[in-house]
């Protein structure tokens, strides 16, 4: 199966604010035996040639691509920026709710050719085997592992479990009332997705399009996190492998909350 480790990130004027990617770069390097893995980093059109040869001379025995994400506007999608924001999530700029909205409905046109994906996010220093990880999730098989589980704020998951709900109860002429409630949860940010099972559930594919038509992502603040997390506990189909393991093997320093998670 083809293996990927990706990373969505910003462009920068300065070559000095590159050092987090750099630093979580050679993280990766220090515990991935198979250095033929492709490291997709994701941007916004906006990491100059002379800035991806800084940052792969960093670690150039890692298998380094850079891939403008804006390209044909199949990310960051400037339609989505006249959407209409809840007032109580303004503190979030566009940026994120673009992120959120890329991790959860825009990557799979990204990664078409790849079996399975590791996402390991800029603000995150690895202490695990890597590859032991791509292993356990092909050969059990494990449709979505991750390194954390969380709740979100309640201003920022309003509605969201009603919106799964209801999805379910027409997509299955159920009643509502039938579908148990949940308070929204979900994945961190180092989790694995085996794409190749994923793809072939044709419910999560018309909840995602749903999601994407209602703009929630965009007004609410949805976060893709949360959002996984009602995929995972709602729609996951278990005779495909095991929907979900929370793996504390992942063991990693996440810098932007200044927490060692699994330690």
């Amino acid at each position: 199966m083809k293996r990927c480790i990706a990373v969505l990130t910003r462009g920068y004027s300065d070559l000095s604010n590159y050092q987090d990617i750099i630093e979580r770069n050679h993280s990766i390097s220090s515990h991935l035996i198979d250095k033929t893995i492709p490291i997709l980093i994701f941007h916004e059109g906006n990491i100059e040639e002379t800035h991806q040869i800084y940052i792969y001379s960093k670690t150039p025995e890692l298998n380094i691509q850079f891939i403008d994400v804006k390209i044909d506007q199949k990310a960051f999608r400037l339609e989505k920026e006249s959407v209409a924001i809840d007032p109580e999530t303004y503190q979030f700029p566009i940026g994120y709710r673009h992120m959120c909205c890329f991790w959860i409905i825009n990557f799979w046109d990204f990664v078409q050719e790849y079996d399975i994906l590791l996402r390991i996010d800029e603000d995150c220093l690895v202490d695990f085997e890597i590859d032991p990880i791509f292993d356990k999730m092909e050969q059990e098989p494990i449709q979505i592992i991750t390194g954390n589980w969380g709740n979100d704020c309640y201003f920022v998951t309003k509605g969201l479990n009603y919106f799964t709900r209801t999805f379910l109860s027409k997509s299955f002429d159920l009643f509502i009332e039938q579908i148990p409630e949940k308070n929204p949860s979900g994945t961190c940010s180092i989790s694995g997705f085996h794409l190749n099972i994923l793809r072939k559930n044709p419910v999560l594919f018309s909840y995602i399009r749903k999601l994407d038509d209602s703009n929630k992502i965009y007004s609410n603040r949805w976060g893709d996190g949360t959002l996984w997390g009602e995929i995972i506990g709602y729609i996951l189909d278990k005779s495909h492998g095991n929907p979900c393991k929370w793996d504390k093997s992942i063991h990693y320093f996440h810098k932007s909350h200044g927490a060692q998670i699994n330690s």
